[in-house]
């Protein structure tokens, strides 16, 4: 087994210059194409050699595959009228480097704004994990003006531990945080040390007010949270010992063209990458949706697979193809693709389903986090998920009255 990873597109769209505070082109600019161009000629090459070659074209299976979608970053806008913006307490704010250089547009978010955002709503203060000074985490502070050499306006790369001394813990102790946010691009996750529940309930109440937030998942041993699934609907409980988010904040997305929503996708984003720049993490199709491709004597030819498909999928069919036996510490371990393998089953029984959260109420509007999912095989995929207003009419523990895909 060969396998070939290209850093393109997913590092040219990451950091591409073409649509700098812009939302147009974003990810979809020159660049970018070129980026798509260069690994298209990578793959050329591979296929070169092989086809070149009668034996080796009769016995090579190839698939191609993308890690995942991709969106444009914004800091500013909250969807495609360009006339609502994010309003939140982070981008209230001038934030300047050392030397007095302006470094965030004026009124848009800056990286680790959510941490700042929960920090000046709980009244805690805030630390930057990634920086240390003198023996203590540094502290950051948005109202002072401007960076100095020994306080911050924001976290350096997003994340942000809120509440206690800043104290750096000893070898083998815990953080005196009471709130711990890691950044993730187009998600956030968020910890709660001593798993204070009345603490978890006020943040999902807190971020339902913000126009930056979109779908919300708790962790479930908290119960079900007004406005947010459980970890479990999006199969992030498990056995794994590191530690279990206790809130996974998905961002606001939205895209600039209705007609083609999947590639003009753009994306709220807790990153150090600039408006117009590109993202992904978030829970829209724009970044679950990607490209796969399989041919080779093991596949069908000319065949199209509409049944729900994940890069989980391709370990267990290529160790099906291989005559391998996998075994497996959990579930979430993917299907082998029988319907692509030559003499396999057509796919049929395709079943799309959406869950819902209870409603929380912000001002006039009743509000919940909606996940639409895909099963097939005994599978389940996620699509999207989303934070949205629909009808006051939904029954909150009855899934059958939501329209398909609510959330495009």
């Amino acid at each position: 087994m060969l396998v070939f990873w290209s850093r393109d597109p997913d590092g040219t769209q990451h950091n591409q210059g073409d649509s700098l505070n812009s939302l147009t082109p974003g990810i979809n600019g020159p660049t970018s194409k070129a980026g798509v161009a260069n690994s298209d000629a990578n793959l050329k090459q591979i296929l070169d050699f092989v086809f070149a070659n009668p034996a080796l074209t009769a016995n090579t299976d190839i698939f191609v595959t993308a890690d995942h979608g991709f969106s444009t970053i914004s800091h500013h806008e909250v969807d495609a009228s360009g006339m609502n913006f994010i309003n939140d307490y982070a981008s209230s704010f001038i934030y300047k480097d050392a030397t007095g250089r302006q470094e965030v547009n004026t009124g848009f978010t800056p990286v680790g704004f959510l941490a700042i955002d929960l920090a000046h709503n709980f009244g805690l203060p805030l630390f930057d994990p990634d920086n240390q000074i003198n023996g203590l985490y540094e502290t950051v502070d948005p109202t002072i003006g401007q960076q100095t050499a020994t306080l911050r306006q924001r976290p350096a790369s997003g994340n942000g531990l809120i509440g206690g001394t800043g104290k750096i813990p000893a070898s083998g102790d815990s953080t005196d945080a009471k709130i711990i946010v890691a950044a993730n691009g187009g998600s956030d996750l968020i910890y709660v040390p001593n798993h204070d529940e009345r603490l978890i309930q006020a943040i999902v109440a807190f971020l339902a007010t913000q126009s930056y937030s979109g779908a919300i998942f708790v962790n479930d041993c908290y119960g079900r949270i007004p406005g947010a699934l459980q970890l479990s609907t999006i199969g992030l409980i498990g056995d794994t010992h590191l530690p279990t988010p206790d809130i996974a904040l998905n961002f606001r997305t939205f895209s600039l063209d209705p007609k083609d929503p999947d590639m003009t996708r753009v994306e709220i984003a807790d990153s150090t990458l600039q408006e117009g720049q590109g993202m992904h993490g978030s829970f829209s199709r724009g970044d679950t949706f990607n490209n796969m491709v399989a041919f080779g004597p093991d596949f069908k030819q000319g065949y199209t697979d509409f049944a729900p498909v994940s890069n989980a999928d391709i370990t267990p069919t290529f160790a099906k193809i291989l005559g391998f036996h996998l075994e497996s510490n959990g579930e979430l371990v993917g299907r082998d693709l029988k319907e692509i393998h030559v003499g396999g089953p057509d796919q049929k029984d395709i079943r799309f389903h959406v869950r819902k959260s209870r409603r929380v109420r912000v001002g006039n509007a009743f509000l919940r986090t909606v996940l639409v999912q895909q099963a097939y095989a005994g599978t389940t995929y996620y699509d999207s998920a989303c934070f949205i207003s629909p009808a006051a009419s939904w029954d909150d523990d009855d899934d059958s009255d939501l329209p398909f895909n609510p959330c495009q």
